[in-house]
């Protein structure tokens, strides 16, 4: 009985640390994106906020700024190796 209890003690222990963990690191890449997202230019930050923030399709984003879905593909590819390149430049 003692032994059951410690085991689910310890399992307890693991899932607490193992979330916080998680929440910390989590809480870490979202600063780290947001700072990358500021310091893009303003038109491609606003693609990323069309199609991430305000959930709207490549086919939409082109409608809005009067362009083609490819060429909005294209840019958002290119929009987001630029923020992996600034988050792996701010370790």
């Amino acid at each position: 009985a003692v032994s059951v209890v410690l085991f689910l003690v310890c399992a307890v222990l693991c899932v607490i640390v193992y979330t916080t963990t998680k929440a910390v690191i989590e809480k870490i890449l979202i600063k780290e994106v947001l700072t990358a997202l500021e310091k893009l230019k303003t038109s491609d930050r606003r693609l990323i906020e069309m199609i991430y923030f305000e959930n709207l399709t490549e086919r939409e984003c082109a409608e809005k700024l009067v362009t083609t879905q490819q060429n909005i593909h294209k840019c958002k590819k290119r929009i987001l190796c630029d923020i992996y390149k600034l988050i792996e430049f701010q370790k």
